[in-house]
């Protein structure tokens, strides 16, 4: 009966061992699925930064190229513009130079 009760105290021994070695080994197990879930997390993030930043240049470009259609629009509205004033300018100039001549001269207009 005696061997019986030491081969189980063995046993004992044996399976507390091996629980502490599970122990270490679901402890080791739990800092690499941390570590490896904090380097999820930050490819994640990363990659969703790198996304919006490629979001962010297309609509750029977008908004940029608008910006030049709208440039472009106004340019030419300008340019008519000028042209107007300048032919109109031209035809009430020898009207003004007359004026002018008139005034120098003393006459009332």
């Amino acid at each position: 009966m005696t061997q019986a009760i030491e081969d189980t105290i063995k046993a004992l021994k044996e399976f507390e061992l091996e629980l502490d070695r599970v122990k270490v080994g679901v402890a080791d197990a739990k800092k690499k699925l941390v570590k490896d879930a904090g380097e999820w997390a930050d490819g994640a993030k990363n990659g969703a930064i790198l996304e919006a930043q490629k979001a962010a240049e297309l609509k750029l470009a977008a908004a940029r190229a608008e910006g030049q259609r709208e440039v472009e629009v106004i340019r030419k509205a300008s340019d008519a513009s000028l042209a107007a004033l300048r032919e109109t300018i031209a035809r009430h100039k020898g009207e003004a130079v007359e004026l002018v001549v008139k005034r120098l001269l003393g006459a009332e207009p």
